[in-house]
């Protein structure tokens, strides 16, 4: 995908939140507006339904907390590197939605 495409994805993402924000819906708790906010930005940006968008969503928001990410950041990534295609593989060998090398994976799990 082209750079300029990439960075194209990420500032309509970046829209879609600065006007959930400003929409006036966005209330409660931090975690359950940020929880509803990535279900609906998945909803828009890909061919998932509900019941998968709230799954990615709390995926994203247990992760993004226990290792003190922001989950906007996470989702962005995943946007941009995978378009929320959870087979994706790259040409170089990067797989998954956040498109991680293999022996990056690994080296990750190990820490872990």
């Amino acid at each position: 995908m082209k750079k300029s495409l990439k960075i194209h994805r990420i500032v309509f993402l970046l829209l879609g939140v600065i006007l959930l924000f400003t929409s006036g819906a966005y209330a409660g708790s931090q975690e359950s507006r940020d929880l509803e906010t990535i279900k609906l930005l998945i909803e828009k940006f890909s061919s998932k339904k509900a019941a998968e968008s709230i799954l990615l969503a709390r995926a994203i928001v247990k992760a993004s907390q226990r290792h003190e990410m922001d989950p906007f950041l996470v989702l962005a990534v995943i946007q941009v590197e995978s378009s929320f295609k959870k087979n994706a593989i790259s040409p170089v060998g990067a797989v998954g939605l956040m498109q991680i090398m293999p022996h990056t994976g690994r080296a990750i799990a190990s820490d872990l």
